[in-house]
């Protein structure tokens, strides 16, 4: 997909994801790819290479349209007319300047809030207006926050949840006339009941020139909802009745089993390893299988980080591709650091890339491939020599990775997973894991080893004598 391989570019200016053309571009590609909301859109900007975002507010939540009538957001069209408001709270009727939307397929990091008289799934990257008139996304809004009724008046949060959400999101811009970058005047709207910033509001936070003195001062230093560190810090109880009312009202099944079907939110939150039917596998680590500790406390991406999940998306599919005969998933939930081979005689092999892993600052595209390579030379060995792990790395960087990255694309991933991985190993202390078998080398060796691989050389002998 487009910007995969993308992490060093930045976020387009809010000025130009948010006019009408770029707009209509990034919504069709991401249309036709079925690409979920937060997917990263690589275009040409106007200083250079930049990307935008699909971002929406699910399916048939409420906007008001003028004084007296309120409309489901995917019946607006341009000039259509909307009500939009100042931080005085003076409603004025303008026109719809641009609308956006997405297909209805399963989106990922999305966001259910529900409070007095109403709920709302959005993206995570939604500006809610809260108490103190700053703007707060919805993936760092607790109970301790109020929303913003259309008068003014705070309005109680009864329940935040992060999870997945199947059906389809959609947005829009007023055509007002004020810079949203500075003023978010008239690019504030009714959404079900409480004040939302627009589209071009939200670009510009997005693209990181909305001016910070609009933002709640922890918009930067809380957790996201649903990663571990949230529901640490906050409360993360099980709905109250009445959220769960609110939910029904707008057409929503709060759930946290794995059906998928339109109108369902499944709730998620990030959790350490429980493969339930691990006994049913031998089970080996690209690291040693360990219990949350060092590696899990290195800098990370945040929870809510689309494109990170996208990332882990388009290289199960790739791999997929390659050997079809095995089952790549990714466990974004999981906040563990680690890949792991799932081989069975009786079941069907698996691959699973951890959340932890693909949200690891140090590690990339090509050093998450060398870890899915890894995994997959090791369920391709014979049963008895899976717990060779100076094999299985030698493998993987010689035959897995050459077949799935081919020619001048393999020696640039290569060499990007080497400097990659050297930052992750050096965190891993000598004295790590659940287990002392199967012994794993050093990482120094585990990188000399991917070196002699490339150089077509024979495996070195730290990889072998392990005692």
């Amino acid at each position: 997909m487009l910007g995969t391989a993308a992490s060093e570019i930045p976020p387009c200016a809010g000025t130009h994801c948010s006019s009408p053309d770029v707009q209509k571009h990034v919504n069709d590609v991401c249309k036709q790819n079925g690409w979920p909301v937060g997917a990263h859109v690589l275009v040409q900007g106007p200083t250079g290479w930049c990307y935008c975002t699909c971002s929406c507010l699910a399916r048939g939540s409420l906007v008001q349209a003028t004084a007296n009538q309120q409309r489901q957001i995917q019946d607006f069209k341009v000039k259509d007319p909307v009500y939009a408001a100042d931080l005085s709270f003076k409603w004025t009727e303008l026109n719809v300047g641009d609308t956006v939307s997405t297909q209805e397929i399963g989106q990922p990091n999305t966001v259910f809030v529900s409070y007095e008289g109403g709920a709302l799934t959005v993206t995570a990257d939604h500006l809610f207006l809260v108490g103190g008139g700053k703007f707060l996304t919805a993936e760092k809004l607790t109970t301790n926050d109020t929303l913003t009724s259309p008068t003014g008046a705070s309005v109680k949060i009864l329940t935040v949840r992060q999870g997945d959400f199947f059906g389809q999101f959609h947005n829009l811009s007023t055509n007002a006339t004020t810079d949203p970058s500075k003023d978010p005047n008239q690019h504030m709207i009714n959404t079900a009941g409480v004040i939302s910033g627009d589209f071009a509001l939200q670009t510009h936070y997005i693209g990181g020139t909305l001016a910070p003195d609009l933002l709640h001062h922890e918009q930067h230093t809380r957790p996201s909802v649903g990663s571990y560190a949230y529901h640490t810090q906050f409360p993360y109880a099980e709905p109250t009745p009445q959220a769960i009312a609110a939910a029904q009202a707008i057409g929503i099944t709060l759930q946290t089993t794995g059906e998928t079907a339109a109108g369902i939110f499944i709730d998620r939150k990030e959790h350490d390893d429980d493969e339930a039917d691990a006994s049913l596998y031998q089970v080996t680590g690209f690291v040693p299988l360990h219990a949350v500790g060092v590696l899990e406390r290195m800098p990370a991406y945040p929870f809510s980080d689309g494109q990170r999940h996208a990332l882990g998306d388009y290289l199960c599919a790739l791999f997929g591709a390659f050997y079809p005969q095995i089952d790549f998933r990714l466990s974004w939930y999981r906040r563990n650091v680690n890949v792991y081979a799932f081989a069975s005689d009786n079941q069907r092999p698996r691959v699973i890339v951890s959340g932890g892993f693909l949200r690891n600052k140090a590690l990339d595209v090509s050093s998450v491939s060398l870890a899915m390579a890894f995994a997959v030379a090791n369920i391709q060995a014979d049963p008895a020599n899976r717990v060779d792990i100076g094999a299985t790395d030698y493998n993987a960087a010689g035959a897995v990775m050459r077949k799935i990255w081919w020619d001048m694309d393999y020696i640039t991933r290569m060499e990007a997973a080497l400097k990659e991985l050297t930052v992750l190993f050096t965190y891993i202390p000598i004295e790590f894991g659940f287990n002392k078998t199967p012994v794993y080398p050093s990482g120094q060796c585990r990188l000399d080893t991917y070196q002699a691989a490339m150089a077509a050389m024979n495996i070195p002998d730290c990889a072998t004598d392990l005692g």
